[in-house]
């Protein structure tokens, strides 16, 4: 083939538990399996802007020997980076560098901004292509984002995980999921997981 697969474990976000305290979310989650994860500061899930909680996650993730691989950004309408109106795009950088310092305090490799609301990308070869670090896994049937564990949409993992293979791509898949149905999250993740590397196998 092309290319093979030399990816990082796959991880989860801990925004798959955004109705609840992170601190909640982070030994199951452990306990699963999954060592990688990203930081989701979701209102409610983690307050970044308060430093004791700062301090009291970053020890956590050490007790508990969890990598964050990335820090997610708030999705919120003001944070646009790429507004027209030069005040609204100042206060958004001020605030994002505000994340970035929580993001390098919890020693996050990564920091994910959401540049603007409509901003899509269509092709993975032609305009990703090798800048891509990380990729989001979720699966769906096709009329919305569903956030379905990847085998059980509509997507072919096979042809996708083929084109990162042939790009080279070396970073983790960050599962995503739904929070709606927490009581199989955890067995939805590995789930996800399970046909993830599965295919990744036959690919090597």
């Amino acid at each position: 083939m092309a290319g093979s697969l030399l990816l990082k474990p796959d991880g989860l976000s801990t925004g798959c538990f955004y109705r609840t305290s992170i601190f909640e979310a982070l030994a199951p989650i452990r306990e699963s399996g999954f060592s990688l994860i990203e930081i989701s500061s979701s209102p409610g899930h983690f307050d970044f802007l308060n430093p004791d909680e700062l301090k009291r996650l970053a020890t956590r993730l050490r007790d508990l020997e969890l990598v964050p691989f990335s820090f997610h950004a708030p999705l919120r309408e003001e944070l646009d980076i790429t507004a027209a109106d030069e005040g609204r795009r100042r206060r958004a950088v001020e605030q994002i560098l505000t994340v970035a310092e929580a993001a390098a305090g919890l020693q996050a490799g990564h920091l994910i901004v959401h540049p603007g609301p409509d901003h899509l990308l269509y092709d993975l070869r032609r305009q990703i292509g090798r800048r891509l670090r990380v990729l989001y896994a979720h699966d769906n049937h096709g009329g919305r984002d569903d956030h379905l564990p990847p085998g059980q949409g509509r997507i072919d993992w096979e042809l996708l995980l083929r084109r990162l293979a042939e790009q080279k791509f070396e970073g983790p898949l960050i599962l995503e999921l739904s929070g709606d149905h927490s009581s199989t999250l955890l067995q939805d993740a590995r789930s996800g997981r399970e046909v993830l590397e599965r295919i990744k196998g036959q690919l090597s």
